[in-house]
């Protein structure tokens, strides 16, 4: 993607009139609980605060919504329309009403009318972060403010130039400290630069999917393409003024930490195999889980004289239509891909080593309607809590990932509610394939939901039906010229091999050499059972070294990455803050703190049902599960608001 050289940001479709038809559709597209909760606010009106709430089941019973009656529901509507309509008649069409920022006492408040239920102090700051009220709600401040020589002194490297590593540099300019964000790729993006291959697109909702500093991005589709999540971070990049600062096409391959001067001399590769040096203070390890490719180690494999990618090299110049085509992987990236390619290919196969629970999204490919973004616009505090609803609804994803040794003792899988979702995703794909078809027992996992990462169907399954598809599940032992060759020895010949085999998400700080205090080596430090951290965050033994998105840091549900992106980041920053108020210069977890939380950690991670059969790239080499969270995220969130220097070797 080319550099953004202006500001621009998505239109509204002209709207030539706003009428009485016009506001009750926009209405009807409302979270009505949401919506509720923002005429309440606004209004005051006592009535709606006092409507009685319950829980929806959705999802065959896995997860449910906070809802009214419909008796209620049609209340709110009415009221909404009489408010928007005189507010209609106050503004300028198409002008964003403003609003003021509510307290956290307010807003607790608000949050109990919205669920119904008393929530617990730390699901409640955690979702007054969430509303985003405030322009900044995770910023972080200076008690004393240094001196401009003394920030100039300071030099932060920010690696990566995706999701985190914008989010982290927009905090870093905002207090002036002195900043670099390097990345391997030609532009912004992390992640969606890389993945260009036809339908990518996020599985969560954007209105989720965004920074909750840059909430009012005007998204085109409901669940965003690649190619519009390249835009939004762009844009962001862009607007914030911090691009300036980022240094494309620099790979980052080895750092080595120097104690006289209490900083990190790194290497940087360019295109043309030469090297740059440059200096850091601390660095901010910003990539993710998804920028390494997984290129599979099948024999033969170099000996094939077709096309072959990867699905984050796609040749986006190369014509597959009337190709006989080849995807090995049916997870996110293959599930999105092989509708389309089914479409055109004159033959698709599909090799699939273990099958996935793909799940139905309601509007997955849908624009936004421009009345949904009028009302976002027009309905103060409207935006908040729609984002809200979304958030407490992933917040209830962690009892679906808990083992229920009771429920279990009478003949259960999991527990109650996994089973559920189990037995609803079973039914999905047997209304998709017919529960006579010889194909079902092959498209149905024997893992449990939540084992691996939930795919979206794209229309895959429909795409299974074609005349032109196969369905390829005996393994693949080995390439030749033409094709593949699987263990029932039949060869298969074709003109592409798409490698839809996903990332190595374990492999942390990859490509980057470490070379920590005292001569420490990150092969040895992980070497018993793959890469560890303090809170996904800090090693011992490498001072000032900060790991946004590191091991065991995958959240268990609730916020959005570009959200856990804002608080990692926080936690960073504000430590660096810390150590230039105190005029200090280096900080260092403690190895026993370290020791500590990892066996608090590994303890927790034994109740779940992640390291069961089927996991996935959460298991790593040794066994064990190397990427999520295992804790609830309001309890997690509340460890990292902020360092404890008392938990670090600071000099």
């Amino acid at each position: 993607m080319a550099s953004a050289t202006a500001l621009t940001e998505p239109e509204l479709p002209e709207l030539t009139e706003v009428g009485e038809e016009f506001i009750k559709d926009a209405i009807n597209l409302a979270t009505v609980n949401a919506l509720r909760l923002a005429l309440y606010q606004v209004t005051g009106d006592i009535e709606l605060r006092d409507m009685k709430v319950s829980k929806e089941p959705i999802r065959g019973g896995a997860m449910a919504d906070f809802v009214i009656s419909k008796e209620d529901e049609e209340k709110v509507k009415a009221k909404a329309q009489e408010f928007l309509t005189l507010q209609e008649q106050r503004k300028a069409p198409n002008t964003p009403v403003e609003f003021s920022e509510p307290s956290f006492e307010e807003s607790s408040n608000l949050m109990k009318i919205f669920t119904g239920e008393k929530l617990k102090p730390s699901e409640l700051r955690l979702g007054h972060e969430e509303l985003a009220f405030e322009n900044m709600p995770r910023a972080v401040n200076w008690s004393k403010q240094p001196s401009p020589e003394t920030l100039k002194n300071f030099h932060v490297v920010v690696v990566g130039a995706g999701i985190n590593g914008i989010s982290t540099a927009v905090s870093l300019k905002r207090l002036g400290i002195n900043y670099t964000v390097i990345d391997r790729q030609s532009d912004t993006g992390g992640t969606w630069i890389i993945n260009t291959y036809p339908e990518a697109r996020v599985d969560t909702l954007g209105f989720s999917f965004q920074y909750k500093f840059e909430r009012g991005y005007k998204w085109k589709e409901m669940f965003p393409s690649a190619q519009e999540l390249r835009e939004y971070l762009d844009y962001v990049a862009v607007k914030h003024d911090v691009k300036p600062r980022f240094k494309f096409n620099r790979e980052l391959i080895a750092a080595i930490w120097d104690e006289e001067s209490q900083s990190w001399q790194l290497t940087l590769k360019l295109p043309d195999g030469s090297t740059e040096p440059m200096t850091a203070n601390a660095i901010i390890s910003a990539g993710g889980l998804f920028a390494t490719a997984n290129l599979p180690d099948i024999p033969g494999i170099k000996s094939y004289k077709g096309t072959m990618f990867h699905t984050t090299g796609w040749d986006n110049s190369y014509d597959y239509h009337n190709k006989r085509i080849a995807v090995i992987g049916n997870g996110s990236s293959g599930a999105q891909l092989i509708p389309g390619l089914a479409k055109t290919a004159s033959h698709l196969a599909i090799y699939q080593r273990t099958p996935q629970w793909i799940a139905p999204y309601d509007g997955y490919r849908a624009k936004v309607p421009a009345h949904l973004d009028w009302l976002l616009d027009r309905m103060p505090y409207y935006r908040n809590w729609y984002g809200y609803a979304l958030f407490v609804r992933g917040m209830q994803l962690p009892p679906l990932q808990v083992e229920d040794k009771e429920w279990i003792a009478k003949g259960g899988l999991i527990n109650e509610r996994n089973d559920g979702m189990r037995k609803g995703l079973t039914a999905y794909i047997e209304s998709k394939v017919g529960k006579d078809s010889p194909m079902l027992p092959k498209l149905i996992p024997k893992s449990a939901p939540l084992v691996r990462r939930l795919v979206v169907d794209n229309g895959y399954y429909d795409a299974l039906m074609r005349d032109n598809t196969e369905l390829v599940t005996e393994g693949i032992t080995s390439f030749t010229e033409k094709g593949i060759k699987t263990a029932d020895g039949k060869e298969r010949e074709f003109d592409l091999v798409v490698l839809g085999c996903g990332f190595k998400p374990t492999e942390y700080l990859y490509p980057c050499d470490y070379t920590g205090r005292d001569g420490a080596k990150l092969d040895k430090t992980w070497a018993k059972d793959g890469a560890r951290s303090y809170l996904g965050l800090t090693i011992p033994g490498y001072p000032n070294l900060f790991t946004l998105y590191g091991p065991n840091h995958q959240p268990r549900g609730g916020p959005s990455l570009h959200s856990w992106s804002e608080i990692w980041g926080r936690y960073a920053i504000a430590g660096i803050v810390k150590l230039i108020e105190g005029g200090k210069r280096s900080m260092e977890v403690k190895q026993e703190v370290y020791d500590e939380y990892n066996g608090r950690l590994d303890k927790e991670n034994a109740k779940l049902i992640w390291e069961r059969e089927g996991a996935g790239y959460f298991v790593n080499k040794f066994g064990r599960q190397g990427v999520n969270m295992p804790w609830t995220s309001e309890v997690y969130h509340a460890w990292v608001v902020s360092p404890e220097l008392g938990e670090y070797d600071v000099r």
